[in-house]
């Protein structure tokens, strides 16, 4: 479900939602749209939502001074089975002013369970990495750089996580999965010298029917520093 509702942006900004307000909201909105409270992420028994506020600035033609103020809110719900994350599912609501919704993505396939799957053990997840049917990915970085794999001297894995995948095909976005796979969402430090290190994440599968497939051929690849698209995305709305 995807719904866009721009507004006039040339008429003046009243009563803009805060987090607080936003998430009153948004949590009115999902009963509406009857998305269970239990498949929420959650902490202590209260749902978990992150916030995208936005501002714009105009020319205080008094004081000649830039001023800034908010002029949308958006709040994001997302989804959870067993307590387990699931990538790709949530509800996306954004607010202006007067509190009017503007937009709503809401991902939210209808699932069941429909087998019982073996999970690998450790030994055999490290095999699969080492295949080649994993995935790396930049987490934080010191910025963009070529990494040579055969460079890396040692990989430390600092983090593990258990997490569903249910994003899109890359392809083919309109294009929703028909499994909802369980995978291990891994952080790493990769170390090429004593003073040189990156962090990444791998993305790697624990049942056998989720294996992607093998993929050596890579000598060398690209990473980013997380920011690098929000600078993009800034850049962009600038010109």
């Amino acid at each position: 479900m995807n719904l866009y509702k721009p507004t006039d942006g040339r008429l003046p900004l009243e009563k803009v939602p805060d987090k607080a307000r936003a998430y009153e909201l948004g949590i009115g909105l999902l009963a509406k749209l009857e998305i269970p409270v239990g498949e929420l992420m959650s902490e202590g028994g209260k749902p978990v939502a992150g916030y995208s506020p936005g501002t714009r600035g105009h020319m205080d033609k008094a004081t000649r001074k830039m001023i800034t103020e908010p002029c949308t809110m958006g709040v994001q719900f997302r989804r959870a089975l067993d307590g387990i994350e699931c990538f790709g599912q949530q509800v996306r609501i954004q607010f202006e002013s007067q509190e009017a919704m503007t937009q709503l993505d809401v991902r939210w396939c209808g699932v069941q369970a429909d087998k019982t799957c073996v999970v690998a053990t450790p030994d055999q997840i490290i095999s699969w990495i080492k295949e080649g049917r994993a995935r790396a990915h930049p987490i934080e970085t010191t910025g963009q750089r070529w990494i040579r794999v055969a460079d890396i001297k040692k990989v430390t894995i600092r983090q593990v996580r258990l997490c569903y995948d249910a994003e899109p095909d890359t392809e083919n976005p309109e294009k929703f999965p028909n499994y909802l796979y369980p995978y291990l969402g891994i952080e790493a430090e990769i170390e090429f010298s004593s003073t040189d290190r990156e962090t990444l994440g791998i993305s790697c599968p624990i049942i056998k029917e989720a294996l992607s497939s093998a993929n050596r051929k890579t000598s060398e690849f690209n990473i980013l520093p997380k920011t690098f698209f929000e600078n993009e995305a800034r850049r962009e709305g600038s010109q």
